[in-house]
């Protein structure tokens, strides 16, 4: 708390950490920043969008690597992945949900969790708290990277 924004390193519980839009993307993020800073946002790329103003991350990819951008919910995504959120603290009472497509995740939006089944080809984004099904782990992401979903140990 009082460090949302700032770009300076704060003492952690394993080294420096920060609580900026950057930290997201860097993983370096102090433990509580999601709720005491990104409440309501979603991460893309080195920015947030805000959930609460419809926004949502727009994935596109083109010479060998990701470009993320905001845009609004309403305008059509001209990338090849969405992301309306990133973790379950953006969905109560559902999970964050991502649909595998490619070797990448094609959209991520907030599902029941019944319908969010691995064997479907759909992925639980675990984002910062790491909450995860039973028997399965906490992974990072690497295609958008940025994320984090649940996988097989």
């Amino acid at each position: 708390m009082g460090h949302c924004g700032s770009s300076s390193p704060q003492p952690g519980p394993t080294g420096n950490c920060y609580c900026d839009a950057q930290c997201v993307a860097q993983n370096d993020c102090c433990p509580g920043y999601k709720d005491a800073c990104a409440s309501g946002q979603v991460a893309c790329g080195a920015d947030q969008c805000e959930l609460g103003s419809g926004e949502r991350c727009c994935h596109k990819y083109g010479s060998g690597s990701w470009s993320s951008a905001c845009q609004p919910q309403s305008q059509a995504c001209s990338g090849i992945a969405t992301s309306n959120c990133d973790g379950p603290e953006d969905c109560p009472g559902q999970v964050c949900c991502g649909k595998v497509a490619n070797n990448y995740l094609s959209s991520m939006t907030c599902e029941a969790a019944s319908a969010c089944q691995y064997s479907s080809g759909y992925r639980v984004i675990c984002g910062a708290s790491g909450q995860c099904p039973s028997g399965y782990v906490c992974k990072t992401l690497s295609s958008p990277p940025g994320y984090k979903y649940c996988g097989v140990p």
